[in-house]
């Protein structure tokens, strides 16, 4: 999310209140962009985080705890040696542009006084963190470049720090009323307000741009009146941290507030703007890494899968190719009755087929070379090999096909999973059944099991969903009891749900809503009627050996649930 350069005055304001007087104590990289600043000062130990990840750089106070590659990286090593034990005197935005400065004292190695610059440039893609010397020499940078990637800077170790291109754009605040009225006249008025802003101005955002837009419904005759009306919210300082919520998540972090966005969303007003930046990124980092572990995840049971549909073609074709093991042993025993009519030499035997019912002339071909025993014997060694093979094929078959109806339920899962702990699980679980191998974490401590959901019906009684195939199996053989209702939708994956009546007869109402959440947590929700099954769980068994979640049932009755509840 692009960030705008009135969100990032606020905050450098902030933080300049906050970080003054604080001492650099330690100093870890956790991951490829983010660096940790462990402080002490008159308030006591914080520690700051600062990130220069593409198209999420920000800087805030955090309580995450974080954890440290064992190798630190070389640019947190250099970060150790100028940084630590050094004091932060100074905290600014840089030429009003979405770059924070922090200035900071600290020793050389011969215990001189040293001025020192952190600069995070907070520009999109273009992100950047680097260690500057007092004359504003790069010491170094988290991300060097040369001069192919920028023509204007070259951001590598000895070279002048210069800022990015300003591209042409008018610094709002150096323009007054009568330059900003100019430039809305002469804007091509083809253009959409919202682009036309974005691209004349410095430092404003996408989001910026919409809203003020919005505010002059997207006329440039009002425009300069709106413009003018925000640079007084401005320069009075009337910045407000505002996290706008759409859906039930976090979409959008501003320094003003969004009409824009309608009905639609609703807001939080925060404490700080750094408190902003730690609740809006805590819930953004943590969905991030929920979509890339389950994108790997789901990844690797895709991989996984096709191995198995591929050995299953082929194996299908082996088994083909022994469907003849009959008419095989026939032509073995056609040999040896007829044993006295071939030579050594012959090639061909054409005798009755006395399996037919008209007892119509078969043909045999014969190995020249060989003695009519031997090639009966051949033939013979042949028919028992297909046998056998079809055997083992058949169980490989049967049992590629349970792993392959497993990966689907286990594809299922990932799609519903919504929280890292439930990627986790689904991880743990594949690796028990053996499809992968999980890296050593210490000591081989059981991972514990997160609770299955759990809701009431209507007339109080419990409903319990398991989250995976590991939590279907412990819910229904461990935790329910036999006198306990258990569903699960008919013909597809999905979780297993337990209505825990305590041995009394629920309502037909009462199963109807438990199915309903057997279909809601199942590959079928929102496919319109379904059937599910019910049956008390003292009905429900697993076979020996099977994968986690598959059971057998009997003594069973159906519903047919839809959606939006209604039972036929």
């Amino acid at each position: 999310m692009a960030l705008d350069s009135f969100f990032i005055s606020a905050l450098a304001s902030e933080l300049d209140r906050e970080l003054s007087g604080q001492k650099i104590v330690k100093i870890f990289m956790p991951e490829k962009n983010k660096i940790l600043l462990h402080l002490y000062g008159a308030q006591g130990n914080r520690r700051l985080l600062i990130s220069a990840g593409a198209g999420n750089a920000r800087i805030y106070f955090t309580e995450t705890e974080y954890e440290n590659p064992s190798d630190p990286p070389m640019f947190c090593m250099l970060l150790r040696k100028y940084l630590t034990g050094a004091v932060i005197t100074d905290v600014y935005q840089m030429e009003r542009d979405r770059i924070i400065g922090l200035s900071l004292t600290g020793r050389d190695a011969l215990g001189e006084t040293e001025e020192l610059r952190i600069v995070l440039e907070m520009l999109g893609n273009s992100s950047n963190l680097m260690l500057l010397d007092r004359d504003g020499m790069i010491i170094d940078a988290l991300i060097r470049t040369g001069y192919k990637n920028d023509r204007a800077r070259c951001i590598n170790p000895g070279a002048p720090y210069l800022s990015p291109a300003r591209q042409n754009r008018t610094d709002f605040f150096k323009a007054d009323s009568h330059e900003v009225e100019m430039l809305c006249s002469r804007a091509d008025k083809d253009v959409p307000a919202s682009d036309w802003l974005l691209t004349a101005f410095l430092g404003f955002s996408p989001l910026l741009c919409r809203e003020l837009a919005y505010r002059a419904a997207n006329s440039y005759d009002l425009l300069p009146d709106v413009l003018s009306d925000f640079r007084l919210q401005c320069e009075t300082g009337a910045y407000v941290p505002y996290i706008y919520v759409k859906d039930g998540r976090f979409s959008e972090l501003s320094s003003y507030e969004l009409t824009h966005l309608g009905n639609g969303a609703s807001r939080i007003v925060c404490e700080g703007f750094s408190e902003a930046m730690r609740r809006f990124y805590a819930e953004k980092d943590a969905e991030d890494r929920r979509r890339n572990l389950s994108g790997s995840l789901r990844k690797q049971v895709k991989n996984i899968r096709g191995r198995i549909a591929k050995k299953i073609a082929i194996q299908t074709d082996q088994l083909k190719a022994t469907e003849n093991a009959e008419e095989t042993r026939k032509a073995a025993e056609f040999i040896l009755a007829n044993i006295y009519r071939i030579k050594i030499g012959d090639t061909l035997l054409k005798c009755p087929d006395y399996y037919s019912e008209d007892g119509t002339e078969t043909e045999i071909p014969l190995d020249p070379l060989k003695s009519p025993q031997q090639n009966a014997a051949v033939l013979y060694k042949d028919y028992n090999r297909k046998k056998k093979a079809a055997l083992v094929l058949r169980d490989m078959l049967e049992k590629e096909r349970l792993e392959l109806e497993y990966l689907d339920s286990v594809a299922d899962e990932i799609n519903r999973a919504e929280t890292l702990a439930d990627i986790s699980e689904i991880r743990t679980e594949l690796s028990a059944a053996g499809f992968i191998r999980e890296k050593a974490k210490g000591k081989n401590r059981k991972q514990k099991l997160t609770g299955p959901l759990s809701f009431k019906s209507a007339d109080g009684f419990v409903i319990l969903v398991g989250r995976n195939n590991l939590q279907n199996d412990e819910l229904t053989f461990r935790q329910a009891r036999k006198t306990d209702w258990w569903f699960h939708v008919k013909n597809y994956h999905g979780s297993h749900v337990i209505l825990s009546c305590e041995g009394a007869q629920p309502e037909a109402e009462t199963i109807t809503e438990a199915a309903e959440y057997a279909l809601r947590f199942s590959e079928a929700a929102g496919s319109g009627k379904q059937a599910v099954d019910y049956t008390r769980v003292s009905n429900v068994s697993k076979p020996s050996g099977a994968l986690p979640g598959r059971v057998i049932y009997r003594n069973y009755k159906t519903v047919i649930v839809s959606d939006d509840g209604n039972k036929k």
